[in-house]
């Protein structure tokens, strides 16, 4: 039934029926209308200015990895290598998730689809928060170690998570699942250009590089290392591909990061 129970009983005393919300008419309501018309009185001047439909929000939507990887390629080498540690970390803990997410598309598994989207949600708030460039390394450690964990809670949970029922009415879950397992492999291959790729980088003001990840790091003659370091990066990698020109840190044999002994520049 449509209208408020006084203003279906005015509408029926005035012997009208109410089938359609009426729009206000000068700002009057109907009911107001209606009592106005039955007891014969004015109007009067209305108490305020009538309602203006406020103009919908939009959600704002959280960057993506892809986005967030895109920020980092801003800064300079110096800064992405000093982090590097991080980044591989994060890396490493999207692959695992967006590995466990796939499995969990299509009709197999009950609630899998809501799963991978809840767990796309999520992940957007928390890595927008661990990949913040001016956060310390050791605050985005911690966050990344807690957001791991509470990712795999959400894709490893039976049923189908609350998290997202308001937000998938208008596209097919599984089609968001998809999307969501994209999107994230996407901005991994970005993420992981980011914390590998150091071709012609000058790395000259950093100092000692003991406490950085290197394993995996590619270089090229015009990379330029702090003082006493390049010997050590060249007898701690491997051409890429013969004559390439590209060369890739590679791990020693006790599993260490790889450092060779220090030669001359």
């Amino acid at each position: 039934m449509i209208g408020s129970l006084t203003t279906r009983c005015l509408a029926a005393l005035a012997g009208r029926g109410v089938g359609v919300p009426e729009r206000r008419w000068q700002g009057y309501s109907l009911g107001r209308r209606l009592r106005a018309s039955l007891f014969n009185l004015p109007l009067g001047p209305l108490a305020s200015a009538p309602p203006q439909a406020r103009p919908r929000k939009e959600r704002p939507q959280a960057p993506t990895l892809a986005d967030l990887a895109d920020r980092w390629i801003l800064r300079t080498p110096a800064q992405r290598l000093a982090h590097r540690g991080l980044l591989c970390d994060v890396l490493a803990s999207v692959r695992l998730l967006v590995n466990e997410a796939t499995l969990l598309i299509g009709p197999a598994v009950a609630g899998g689809d809501e799963r991978v989207v809840d767990f796309g949600l999520h992940a957007r708030t928390m890595l927008r928060r661990i990949l913040d460039p001016d956060l310390p390394a050791g605050e985005g450690a911690a966050l990344l170690e807690r957001f791991t964990l509470d990712a795999q809670e959400i894709l490893r949970r039976r049923g189908v998570p609350w998290g997202v029922v308001n937000d998938l009415w208008f596209e097919p879950v599984a089609d968001r699942a998809r999307a969501t397992v994209r999107e994230f492999a996407r901005g991994a291959a970005l993420l992981a250009s980011v914390a590998d790729e150091f071709l012609g980088a000058d790395l000259r003001a950093m100092g000692a590089l003991d406490h950085v990840r290197l394993e995996g790091v590619r270089w090229d003659a015009d990379t330029r290392w702090p003082p006493g370091w390049a010997g050590r990066m060249r007898g701690a990698s491997e051409e890429d591909r013969p004559g390439s020109g590209v060369f890739v840190v590679v791990a020693e044999p006790s599993g260490e990061p790889a450092m060779a002994p220090d030669s001359p520049d």
